[in-house]
């Protein structure tokens, strides 16, 4: 027997409860809470063979698809849909897959014949569908959606990226102890390192280093025997864009050949035969019309021949040639922090960024001038010893340059290296009167990707060239949108991806995803 007191009007009353009705509502209770917990599991089981469900008919479905698109497919549209469907075995069914474009903003005419400037990531989902009988007879549905973030891997994506590491001489352009690479370093070779500080991943094809590559610090691991990460031979998107509404200079077969003085907004063009002198360098005013920037969307410039730049830009813009990029002085964004030193990393909030690329092909012999995206021997990029003008010189040494280049069949390198065939050789002493021609400081804010490595300094007439003053542009790799017309990564003509992640949705009512 049990007694319970319980308090009523001021009298204490007293009960007798006997044990056996106790236990029985005690049984009752703990049956009750039972059969709740065997339906709460019940109802777990179903749902979370309902969310792998619906991560199997993604990867069955829109993730097949992506795989085998090639990057031109991408650009038309910003959500596409499926049939339903069940997996093989009728292990669950699938409803509504998707594929949605992140990112897609309106461009106007300037990427050609109307396309759609898309971003990077797409989102790919799909919602599984399970269904179970209760203890009371019902059939209960259980749906989950989930969804998949999937990145186009793209050549931006990399700080320093070749396909060959080797200079066309077969030598060795080595990382040494100084060389610090905040971005993600790859080549399709064999890459020398002899030291060095890469703060990302650093991958190479080949399946040894070269070097004592044990000296350098890797905060994010190395790997070798990796993919190759493939280089067409043209921009095709970049090209075809320029002629389909944007800005595209025919060079008449090579004859003729163009430069354009950027200006933020706008840009002024140049235009004379090509082996003449140039007008743009002689103070003669623009005698090809001008190019407006538009702050709204991409513009694409592409010309046939050989193209002269340089200036600041205000705005997101892909600059391409069929022949050399050559870069008369400083291509910056616009605004003091980047048009003057210290040429400043690019904040997050920066809309400009560029795109440059050369589709000039490899020097046939060795003799032969480099070619590609070239720092030309001007006064402004230090011709004759710059590197030792006097402090506050700065407009007579260096060169700064903001944006994305990119040498798909050739160098990111400098003209007139004083090797005996070049047409210029530095007389010494030089203006300065320094035994050498050290010309400066590149100072790139952004990410080069090229054939073959090219040189930047040589060991010529005392030491010629240009220290490095490299500094990824984080943008690159982060955020909704790429450099403009970056070059997609590609296996075979197709897409190449990177999965970002799962994520788990949950339902709202009205939400027609789950229907």
């Amino acid at each position: 027997m049990k007694t319970v007191f319980k308090k009523q009007s001021g009298h204490t009353l007293v009960f007798a409860v006997p044990m056996a009705a106790l236990l029985l509502f005690s049984s009752l209770a703990y049956l009750k809470w039972q059969v709740a917990a065997q339906q709460l599991s019940r109802h777990q089981v179903a749902a979370t063979q309902a969310y792998y469900t619906a991560q199997a008919a993604v990867i069955k479905v829109p993730l097949a698809y992506m795989r085998m698109r090639r990057p031109n497919e991408l650009q038309s549209y910003t959500e596409m849909t499926f049939p339903d469907g069940v997996l093989d075995g009728g292990f669950g069914e699938y409803k509504k897959p998707m594929i949605q474009s992140l990112g897609v903003t309106s461009s106007g005419g300037n990427t050609g014949g109307g396309l759609l400037t898309v971003g990077r990531d797409f989102l790919l989902s799909a919602t599984g569908v399970v269904r179970y009988e209760d203890f009371r007879g019902r059939k209960i549905e259980v749906r989950r959606r989930a969804q998949l973030l999937l990145r186009r891997q793209q050549f931006s994506a990399y700080f320093y990226l070749t396909n060959f590491e080797q200079t066309r001489f077969g030598e060795f352009i080595w990382f040494w102890p100084p060389d610090t690479l905040q971005g993600r370093v790859h080549s399709n070779s064999v890459i020398g390192i002899n030291g060095g500080v890469f703060h990302q991943l650093v991958t190479s094809t080949a399946s040894y280093w070269a070097g004592n590559h044990t000296n350098a610090t890797y905060y994010k691991g190395r790997r070798l025997n990796v993919p190759p990460v493939e280089f067409p031979f043209t921009a095709e998107y970049l090209r075809a864009a320029a002629a389909g509404g944007g800005v595209f200079l025919s060079s008449e077969g090579g004859t003729q050949t163009y430069g354009i003085r950027f200006e933020g907004n706008s840009g002024a063009v140049w235009r004379w035969p090509t082996g003449t002198p140039s007008p743009m360098t002689q103070g003669v005013p623009p005698n090809a019309g001008s190019i407006a920037i538009p702050g709204g969307s991409d513009l694409a410039i592409f010309c046939d021949g050989e193209l002269w730049i340089f200036g600041h830009v205000n705005g997101r813009v892909g600059i391409g040639a069929a022949g050399n990029l050559r870069l008369l002085d400083n291509i910056t964004y616009s605004g003091t922090l980047y048009e003057n030193l210290p040429y400043q990393k690019p904040s997050n909030s920066l809309v400009s960024m560029m795109t440059l690329i050369s589709e000039a092909p490899e020097p046939a012999d060795r003799s032969d001038p480099w070619t590609g995206i070239l720092i030309a021997n001007t006064r402004a990029n230090g011709r004759g010893g710059g590197r030792a003008a006097p402090a506050g010189s700065q407009h007579l040494r260096d060169i700064a340059i903001y944006g994305q280049l990119i040498a798909l069949n050739s160098s990111f390198t400098f003209e007139d290296q004083n090797d005996t065939w070049d047409p210029f050789l530095q007389p010494l002493p030089n203006d300065y009167g320094q035994n050498n021609d050290e010309r400066g400081t590149i100072f790139l804010r952004g990410a080069v990707a090229q054939k073959r490595r090219g040189y930047v300094h040589r060991s010529n007439r005392g030491g010629t060239g240009y220290a490095k003053g490299y500094i990824y542009d984080d943008r690159f790799s982060s955020g909704l949108f790429p450099p403009p017309f970056t070059i997609d990564v590609t296996n075979a003509g197709f897409a190449k991806w990177d999965i970002e992640g799962w994520q788990d949705i949950p339902r709202k009512p009205g939400d027609e995803r789950y229907e």
